[in-house]
């Protein structure tokens, strides 16, 4: 079964605001991430995953700590 394109768009909406967030509070925590974090963060697609990033962000010492969250 294939998405739909309304479903795609709510899903890329949920990806961009799950990395908005996890760069935000990270950046308060972790202090400014590296471009090459940044870029790490971009690749990711799974909004399961931003939100585990999320919830685990103050458990985190590092923003490598926070990229290995699976």
């Amino acid at each position: 079964m294939h998405k739909t394109v309304a479903w795609d768009e709510f899903d890329e909406g949920q990806v961009a605001m799950g990395r908005r967030t996890i760069l935000n509070l990270g950046q308060r925590r972790l202090g400014k991430p590296t471009a090459k974090v940044e870029a790490e963060f971009a690749k990711i697609e799974e909004p399961d995953r931003l939100e585990r990033m999320i919830d685990g962000i103050l458990n985190v010492k590092s923003w490598r700590e926070l990229l290995a969250i699976k």
